[in-house]
């Protein structure tokens, strides 16, 4: 496997140095595995790199790795395209890991930057579950792909956050900038909460009718695990839900399993989990950076960790979960319903942890797009 693969970072490093006779411009190029479309957040600092530097260029370069055969040959004609734009590029920006970034001799004049597409850090990735036997990648096949090589500048959302993006990235201290992700600034916006919120309660006349009636609207966006169908607990937790009158919004992971359908549960395939988080009187976690994105917007917030003692020796944690996270820690349906009848929540404690690992909390695409114009 080794030796396909040296022998495929010598054939891209043979075709990039073609592209390299290319002069370099005034261009931003944007690279993401996340999505086929452009991001939220590419969008966003889009419009801030024009607002500020109307004479740059910018390209955005979205597309995931299909599944099967097709999908990786179909991949690889999409690296020919990155590594020209990469190759012509005075900034790149990556959400996520990329392999043409990692693997090739990149120009010296070209800066990479690597937002990353979470806010905050929760769970355990990168270089820092890399051959751990749980849910990360064998470690040498990361060695053989440089996974995360060639990164010249990283955005972390706050300092006490640093440590853990040096472990996952394996760069020094001094390679890290404080920012935050664009879509940062919608989530701070009342005005957006509001207008989603709208438009939500629009396509679901059934939340609009729960909340006519006084009942809580919670919204469930569980973390997707390797290997394993959590669709059982989330009936658990729909049931006793649906025993006390609370309206279940299931945000699941595009291959995750979930149950039929029974009572008032709803699995929303039509809104991003963001914009469903408008609508939620309460979210329900476990392991995921939602938390983040809930406790910018002051939602009331309960954790729903079934699996902690399992998930913490497959994947584990850059934070204390069990001292840190701010709400209650339920094992059963049950305990998050009865949270929720009782209000057992903290507002102060949400906000706290907000503060703590978010730092820019306003005008985030403009500081972003500073940054990265200055280089």
């Amino acid at each position: 496997m080794n030796v396909l693969i040296s022998a495929a970072k010598a054939v891209l490093n043979l075709i990039f140095a073609v592209f390299k006779l290319f002069p370099v411009r005034d261009k931003v190029t944007l690279i993401s595995r996340q999505s086929d479309a452009v991001t939220l957040d590419f969008a966003l600092l889009d419009a801030a790199i024009k607002e500020e530097s109307p004479a740059t260029a910018t390209v955005i370069l979205c597309r995931t790795m299909g599944r099967g055969t097709g999908g990786k040959i179909a991949y690889c004609f999409h690296m020919l395209r990155q590594m020209y734009h990469i190759a012509t590029s005075r900034r790149v920006v990556l959400d996520s890991y990329c392999i043409a970034v990692s693997n090739l001799r990149m120009r010296p004049e070209t800066v990479v930057f690597q937002i990353w597409h979470a806010i905050g850090l929760m769970k355990k990735f990168g270089l820092s579950i890399a051959g751990n036997g749980g849910e990360g990648r064998d470690i040498k096949l990361a060695d053989a792909l440089n996974m995360h090589r060639n990164y010249d500048r990283i955005m972390v959302n706050s300092e006490i956050a640093i440590p853990a993006f040096s472990e996952a990235f394996g760069y020094p201290a001094d390679r890290f900038f404080i920012g935050s992700l664009p879509r940062v600034d919608l989530i701070t916006s009342e005005r957006y909460r509001e207008e989603k919120a709208k438009e939500i309660l629009a396509r679901y006349p059934e939340i609009r009718r729960a909340r006519e009636e006084g009942r809580t609207v919670a919204v469930y966006a569980p973390t997707f695990r390797v290997g394993r169908d959590i669709s059982g607990y989330i009936e658990e937790l729909s049931e006793a839900l649906d025993r006390n009158g609370t309206l279940l919004i299931v945000k699941k992971h595009p291959i995750m399993e979930v149950p039929d359908v029974k009572g008032s549960m709803i699995v929303d395939t039509d809104f991003s989990t963001m914009e469903m988080l408008c609508a939620a009187d309460v979210v329900i976690c476990d392991y995921s950076a939602v938390v983040f994105e809930a406790a910018l917007m002051g939602k009331k917030l309960l954790f729903y960790a079934f699996d902690l003692d399992e998930y913490k020796g497959r994947r584990d944690f850059y934070i204390d979960y069990a001292a840190e996270v701010p709400g209650e820690i339920c094992r059963t349906g049950e305990e998050a319903a009865a949270v929720i009848a009782d209000d057992r929540f903290d507002p102060a404690r949400v906000r706290g942890f907000a503060e703590k690992y978010v730092t820019v909390r306003h005008d985030a695409s403009k500081l972003l797009a500073e940054r990265i114009l200055e280089g």
